[in-house]
């Protein structure tokens, strides 16, 4: 679940995917091409790899330039189909609108974390209100102004204030994407 989302207006988000197992939602991702989607890595590697087909057109979302970043205090939208409770999903894909956190003042409230996770260069943090994405959203995107930013990676626990949710920057990974997909 998007702790504080919305309902997202259908048509708005149609670059999002829902990769499943067992017919059952287990990560957000984000389609950048016709046959590409792009996802948080441990996704892939608690689930593999997988051909999926599709004959629907789906509209893919711009990707952010190699090394852009946004400006600290933006407003970025988080997406996702997470858990809404311990056991249940949305039905209906939910969205948000977050601010842009400092990477340094991240790096500050992330100093110390049981998991040993790092806020870096490849990282943008947003959110930290209470309102942010949950289990389940990881690899969902993160956009400003329609394009793709960031990917839903890790954080304190659903619904903490004071701690933002940590995305993986995409920018920093522009060229590897170009280079392995050619788009």
């Amino acid at each position: 679940m998007i702790y504080g989302g919305q309902d997202a207006k259908p048509g708005d988000n149609p670059h999002m995917c829902s990769l499943r197992e067992n017919g059952r939602h287990a990560c957000g991702a984000s389609i950048i091409g016709n046959q590409w989607v792009v996802t948080a890595a441990h996704c892939v590697l608690k689930y593999g790899t997988h051909i999926v087909e599709n004959s629907t057109f789906i509209l893919h979302c711009a990707i952010a330039g190699q090394d852009t970043d946004v400006a600290p205090g933006s407003i970025v939208k988080t997406i996702g189909w997470g858990l809404t409770s311990p056991t249940t999903f949305p039905e209906i894909l939910q969205t948000l609108d977050v601010p842009v956190i400092k990477r340094g003042d991240c790096q500050s409230i992330y100093k110390i974390n049981p998991d040993n996770f790092t806020v870096d260069e490849t990282s943008i943090c947003a959110g930290g209100g209470g309102r942010e994405p949950c289990s389940m959203d990881s690899g969902s995107p993160l956009t400003f102004n329609n394009t793709l930013v960031g990917l839903t990676s890790w954080g304190k626990p659903c619904g903490h204030p004071g701690f933002p949710t940590v995305f993986t920057r995409v920018a920093k990974f522009r060229d590897w994407i170009r280079e392995h997909t050619g788009i």
